[in-house]
């Protein structure tokens, strides 16, 4: 220990103990201060192992040089240089019968001083003429007992200059006021009741102890390994072990607001029977932080302090999953995942009773557990078995659902409701508990209380994953950082707008949702994009992006909304779709895809493409499942996305059953355990059934004025009447918005034919350097072959496109051409045969037969003439 400041050596590095003695002595005088003084000279010699300690010694007469001649201290200086002479490499000490050699000590003087004297003493007699007199004497001193040190030379050369004297004692200075810092935590802690015994050994690190080296490259299967191999490797967290840590370092934050849940826990865990603690709620609500807190309580001391839960002391908590326990099972079946869940809890309770210390099981989404897994606990439950004690977790709606057929395991719990904070309550925690905590650790930072609330309201966008309460923290942690990376030296005032350049940045949502007039020119401008992208389909256009702008509207207790398109095959359902969200989010890749035809008829093994097979499954943690890696990725749909689901009407009644719980309430349970919220997300639903009740197949004779008239009588009214007799009433229930797509009608097929000719032209006038025009007779011609008012436009576009770009390519193949040379697309009738043909001005021609080109069995072999 060192007593002047009360704090142990041995959980700290050399050069940490080397800092605190040059404070020692820089801030000790052998008079004055003759404790400190004579602790420091006992510390010094310990440090000459290091190579460059020499160096050190060297800054601290430096240091002493450089002070004026009534605070220097010669005795000070003396001490350091006898250090240097006397201590170091003891095998080059030379032995006490060899003679002292005056010449080689002459030698090292000369290059000793010559190193000292680089810096600037305050006294330069003393410097030229003092330091040369002590070394003398120190020479004196050393030859009486035969000592000498024959390895140490410090030349510039030999030894360069490796530490700045001014920087060495900041650092000193710096240890030393961050190990005041430490120990007033922890007097702080102390003062709030927090005690902690620092005799107490990290669980896992206990475990670790009793594994072998070669436990890292095993791997761990119920049956083939040990207690101990089994519990580090079905463990999902040490929550204990995590609560010992913050204290350790003073980093320690109590989680309040939770005392009346915590105090619940530990009187049934403290009962005879039904002794195991389930806690209900909603998702987000906090159940797992109630568990961190309980945690806290008995790293802390709190348990043993009353007799009712003094049992508890030394008692550990520590969290695992299905996932976890599915890794030890050799196999998928139920036999293997039974057979791995009571190997894991009896090495649990074998260990315990080797060590001696209690332990507390937390199930995080208790109700993902296999039936197998859930008969294989039911006896460590009870208190004749064993003593191990469980927490469970879970909404109390898939709780009560996944097990309403096991009664007996429902009954060996006992529940605990916990309720989401309130904002008031939030914004209170935040405020007393956790500003204080995190302001100092990132600049210093302040927010005003309006700001705060924002701030709360707006964090889940940000952090969606989690709760209110913990993304607002995660949110006051982070922001303040990312503001000091791009200005470390500004004072950090958070306001609103701060906090909305944030959430844009991370989020790429391009417009401020609080300002009216914003969200009506995003919404006019939206609409407009599309529509350049998309010709004919007004109505679709303006409903998709106002079911949108309702997502961004609203609050947070759901994040989704649900949009019906019913129309034709192949008129641009898919194609709204994704230019909302190129233009509203920045990329297709916003955009799931599910085709329901492929759900016709699915099992639960079926819906794991959607999200997640089961954990009993082998190699269920490879992938959560299409959907929940589409919303767990930043890059896609973590913070915006649209899932759209094609051909609605197709999938099973298990395939809706499986995302009820996402169309109600923006939040979908993986098989792999973990719930996830979608903040903002469209989820877009088309079917083609009953299109021909809404345009039969008589509409190609029909004027433009009947269609208009026809998409204004199929109101949403109507539209739902139809739905109700392809859909189950539970999803029509859920469906927030429902449109309806127009037919393509010639003037459309031309808008549509523009914008290919427009494409094609961009992708090839630039690069080639050619001019290129289109006749009239091509876009006639297509629509005649590929009728896109009976057909939709799918077909139409396709082989336009696909066309013109092979008949141009081939052209361009064949002829040389001029710098801007004019290239005309027409279709013509040579010899009774409809021809599509390229040409320039020059007479050249590329020919394709258009007639098989309308075929479709000879399209492959028509790449042309």
């Amino acid at each position: 220990m060192y007593p002047q400041l009360g704090w142990s050596t041995e959980s700290r590095t050399d050069r940490e103990n080397l800092y605190h003695t040059i404070w020692l002595l820089n801030h000790s005088s052998p008079k004055t201060d003759a404790a400190k003084y004579e602790q420091a000279k006992v510390y010094l010699p310990g440090f000459v192992k290091y190579k460059d300690f020499p160096d050190v010694l060297i800054t601290l007469v430096q240091i002493e040089l450089k002070k004026d001649k009534k605070s220097r201290s010669v005795e000070k200086i003396k001490l350091y240089l006898e250090t240097l002479l006397e201590a170091g490499d003891k095998e080059t000490v030379i032995p006490k019968k060899q003679s002292y050699d005056v010449t080689r000590f002459n030698e090292l003087k000369v290059s000793l001083l010559e190193r000292i004297n680089t810096g600037n003493a305050q006294d330069g007699e003393f410097k030229n003429k003092g330091l040369e007199e002590l070394l003398d004497q120190i020479s004196h001193d050393l030859r009486k007992k035969n000592v000498y040190q024959r390895n140490f030379l410090f030349t510039k050369n030999d030894r360069p200059i490796t530490l700045d004297a001014e920087k060495l004692v900041q650092a000193s200075e710096e240890f030393v006021d961050d190990l005041r810092a430490e120990k007033e935590k922890r007097e702080n802690l102390e003062k709030n009741g927090v005690s902690f015994d620092s005799r107490k050994v990290a669980f896992e690190t206990e475990l670790l102890s009793h594994v072998g080296k070669d436990y890292g490259e095993k791997e761990i299967k119920a049956g083939d390994s040990s207690p101990f191999e089994l519990l580090l490797a079905g463990t999902k967290r040490f929550i204990t072990d995590e609560v010992y840590e913050d204290i350790r370092t003073g980093d320690y934050l109590d989680i309040t607001g939770r005392e009346k849940e915590v105090k619940e826990i530990l009187l049934t865990l403290s009962g005879e029977k039904q002794k195991n603690a389930i806690l209900t709620g909603p998702a987000g609500a906090g159940k797992t932080t109630v568990v961190e807190a309980l945690g806290q309580a008995l790293a802390t001391g709190v348990v043993e302090k009353n007799k009712v839960t003094e049992f508890l002391k030394d008692a550990i908590v520590i969290e695992t999953s299905t996932g976890n326990i599915s890794r030890l099972a050799k196999t998928d079946k139920d036999s293997g995942q039974a057979f791995a869940m009571e190997g894991y809890l009896k090495a649990l309770d074998e260990v315990q009773k080797k060590l001696n210390r209690r332990i507390i099981v937390f199930f995080d989404e208790v109700h993902t557990l296999s039936d197998a897994h859930v008969e294989a606990m039911k006896p460590f439950m009870d208190s004749k078995r064993s003593n191990l004690l469980f927490i469970g977790a879970s909404t109390n709606d898939e709780f009560m659902g996944r097990f309403k057929q096991n009664k007996a395991f429902i009954r060996r719990f006992d529940s605990i409701g916990v309720e989401e904070f309130s904002d008031e309550k939030i914004f209170e925690i935040l405020k007393e508990k956790y500003l204080p905590y995190i302001s100092p650790k990132r600049g210093d930072f302040t927010i005003n209380d309006n700001d705060l609330r924002f701030a709360i309201e707006q964090a889940i966008f940000m952090f969606p994953e989690k709760g209110k309460m913990a993304a607002s923290q995660q949110l006051l942690d982070k922001l303040p950082n990312s503001l000091l990376m791009e200005n470390d030296s500004q004072k950090l005032h958070i306001t609103d707008d701060i906090i909305t350049d944030y959430l844009h940045k991370i989020t790429k949502l391009p417009v401020d949702t609080r300002d009216d007039f914003a969200m009506e020119e995003y919404r006019n401008d939206l609409i407009e994009k599309i529509k350049e992208d998309v010709k004919g389909q007004d109505r679709m256009i303006e409903d998709v992006v106002d079911t949108w702008m309702e997502v961004l509207r609203s609050d947070t207790s759901r994040g989704v909304r649900v949009i019906q398109l019913m129309g034709r095959s192949g008129v641009g359902k898919t194609e709204v779709v994704k230019s909302m969200a190129k233009h509203a989010m920045g990329s297709a890749n916003h955009v799931f895809t599910i085709n329901a035809s492929e759900f016709m008829e699915v099992n639960e093994i079926g819906m794991s493409v959607i999200v997640g097979a089961p954990s009993s499954v082998r190699g269920s943690e490879l992938s959560s499942g299409g959907l929940l890696d589409f919303v767990d990725d930043p890059a896609r749909g973590k913070y915006l996305g649209i899932i759209l689901i094609d051909e609605a009407d197709k999938a099973a009644q298990l395939f809706y059953t499986t995302l009820m719980r996402l169309f109600d309430e923006g939040r979908l349970s993986g098989r792999d355990g973990g719930l996830r919220f979608f903040r903002r997300h469209l989820i877009v639903l088309t079917s083609n059934a009953k299109d021909k009740e809404i345009f039969p197949d008589d509409v190609k004779h029909w004027s433009k004025e009947k269609i208009e008239e026809t998409l204004k009588e199929f109101t949403e009214t109507r539209l739902r009447e139809l739905l109700d007799q392809i859909m189950p009433d539970s999803v029509v229930n859920r469906i927030d918005r429902v449109s309806l797509a127009s037919v393509i009608t010639k003037e459309i097929a031309e808008s549509i034919a523009t914008l290919i000719f427009a494409s094609i032209r961009n992708q090839f006038e630039e690069k080639k350097k050619i001019k290129l025009e289109f006749d009239p007779s091509v876009f006639e011609s297509y629509v005649e072959a590929y009728d896109p008012l009976d057909r939709g436009a799918r077909f139409f576009v396709r082989f336009l496109k696909s066309d013109l770009e092979t008949a141009l390519t081939r052209f361009l193949g064949k002829f040389r051409r001029d710098r801007d040379e004019r290239i005309r697309f027409s279709i013509q009738e040579r010899n009774s045969e409809m021809k599509l043909i390229v040409s320039n001005d020059k007479g050249e021609e590329h020919v394709r037969d258009f007639n098989e080109l309308r075929t479709p069995a000879c399209r492959s072999s028509a790449a042309g003439n």
